[in-house]
């Protein structure tokens, strides 16, 4: 067969470096216009204010994260304070991933502009600097290995699997559903292999779980969430094939993130509530058919469904972040069974519709965080202008992530009544948040210790939801809104800044 060359370069390869350089171009542009929140500054701050790595393995213990996207921040944290460097290291992981994926697996070049710019690898996993992008890279990474046949080091694969489950509880359950892939794949008869390697994998899976459970004193531990399980969990389960493989925000409405459109217009049409259930199996349908042809990864995909809605039986996959993996492990299924010139025509029509759906996500959600700003967290020094010198600053601790951050001091928090440098989710973050004259009698305390009659809040609540929180704050004091930033998409990331004072 002929290949067109260019300088003794295959033109198909021109091609790959030419869409890699695209994707990187428009993924730095969209980081470059994405305003940091409060859970990628969170991870930061935690990273920030850990002296050591033995501080650091206590402070991330109650996130119920594995600790490699910690260990990495706490790198950089040590050579600058300033987020925009997290954002710097998220895009070099996104690199690494997208190389990987264009030039280390078999994929047609179109699959791979509709894989890279689908919504999860590019917005979701992307843009957003969380460590989901981890776990998106080794898996590929693993796929990469798997595609030698034969060749397969098992020393590689085991510590990319190791790596893999050290990024999220979600890489933990790819990891599990490797592993059952790989069990398949040996051919080896001689006796007690396999054992040999289900104590291999017991070696690699099992730390991750010391960090994915946490303390008995979280604030989020099992018990918190089964305290709360109601049977619209059941229903949320169920649209998780919904909100993976069908991504598409509800653009009419300025929060759209964490949305689905149909889901959002459940509201609208009530005759959705029974179309959502069996469109979700028609999806999981689709989704089989495509793979049907290697029953190998068919059952990888599988057992990672299973795990996936059996995690979410305890913890609530309310986000799209959180059903984001079931597109990854169909993509890394795909990638394993070998298929990606192999496909029928109904296959191909089938397996291109579920990437142009990803893709139009993509297209929403891009394009609002382009035109609208994410987060106001960035304002925070420029509300911090408006507080006159040796006035006192507080906060509470759902704006403690973005002061802490862009201010880079302790700020003082209401309801703790000290300064603090991050949040720990511990029970005394519990009882914090069951107060409901939290800033009442928070604000008494910080006027008592600092000697004030006058303080000047920063938070992320507008008046009315400062009232709904405590309902005896607004009478209590005078309350004047300076200045406030309040277009976020994301709902809870907006900015205000009071002045708090005795009434007289």
């Amino acid at each position: 067969m002929k290949v067109n060359k260019l300088n003794g370069i295959s033109r198909a390869t021109i091609s790959l470096v030419g869409l890699y350089a695209i994707y990187l171009i428009l993924l730095a542009l969209s980081i470059n216009r994405h305003e940091l929140w409060g859970d990628e500054l969170h991870s930061f701050n935690i990273a920030k204010a850990s002296s050591t790595f033995g501080d650091l393995n206590y402070n991330s213990r109650y996130e119920g994260h594995p600790p490699l996207w910690y260990t990495l921040l706490f790198i950089v944290t040590r050579f600058s304070h300033e987020p925009v460097y997290m954002q710097y290291l998220h895009f070099f992981i996104s690199a690494l991933l997208a190389f990987v994926l264009v030039f280390r697996l078999k994929f047609s070049l179109l699959q791979n502009v509709l894989i890279l710019f689908s919504y999860f690898f590019f917005y979701e996993y992307g843009v957003l600097s969380r460590n989901y992008a981890l776990g998106l890279f080794f898996a590929l990474l693993i796929c990469s290995e798997f595609q030698k046949g034969e060749q397969l080091k098992a020393w590689k694969y085991y510590l990319f699997l190791f790596l893999l489950t050290q990024t999220h509880v979600l890489g933990f359950m790819l990891a599990a559903s490797f592993q059952v892939y790989f069990l398949m794949c040996l051919k080896s008869e001689k006796p007690g292999m396999k054992l040999k390697h289900l104590l291999f994998s017991a070696l690699m899976l099992m730390p991750a779980l010391y960090f994915i459970f946490p303390p008995s004193n979280s604030a989020l531990g099992t018990d918190f969430w089964l305290s709360i399980w109601t049977k619209d969990r059941l229903f949320m389960s169920m649209q998780a094939p919904i909100k993976a493989f069908m991504p598409i925000p509800a653009f009419w409405e300025d929060h759209f993130w964490n949305t689905e459109f149909l889901i959002a217009m459940q509201s609208r049409f009530g005759l959705l509530k029974f179309i959502l259930p069996v469109l979700s199996l028609f999806l999981l349908f689709i989704v089989v058919y495509i793979l049907r042809a290697d029953k190998k990864a068919l059952l990888f995909f599988v057992v990672n469904l299973v795990l996936t809605l059996t995690f979410s039986l305890i913890f609530p996959l309310s986000s799209s972040r959180y059903v984001g993996f079931l597109f990854v492990a169909f993509i890394v299924a795909f990638s394993l069974s070998g298929q990606s010139q192999l496909l029928t025509k109904k296959q191909s029509s089938a397996f291109y519709t579920l990437l142009v759906l990803q893709f139009c996500g993509t297209m929403i959600g891009v394009s609002k965080d382009w035109s609208l700003p994410f987060s106001e967290s960035n304002h925070v020094k420029s509300l911090y202008t408006q507080v006159p010198d040796k006035s006192t600053l507080i906060t509470d601790y759902w704006c403690l992530n973005d002061a802490v951050a862009f201010l880079d001091e302790p700020v003082y928090c209401v309801g703790f009544n000290t300064q603090k440098s991050f949040l720990l989710w511990d029970k005394a973050l519990k009882q914090l948040m069951q107060e409901d004259s939290l800033y009442t009698k928070g604000t008494a305390a910080a006027m008592l210790l600092n000697h004030k009659t006058v303080l000047y809040l920063m938070t992320n609540k507008n008046a009315e939801e400062l009232n709904e929180s405590d309902v005896h704050f607004l009478l209590s004091y005078q309350v004047d809104l300076i200045r406030n930033y309040s277009e976020a998409i994301e709902k809870h990331s907006n900015l205000y800044l009071y002045r708090i004072s005795l009434k007289q």
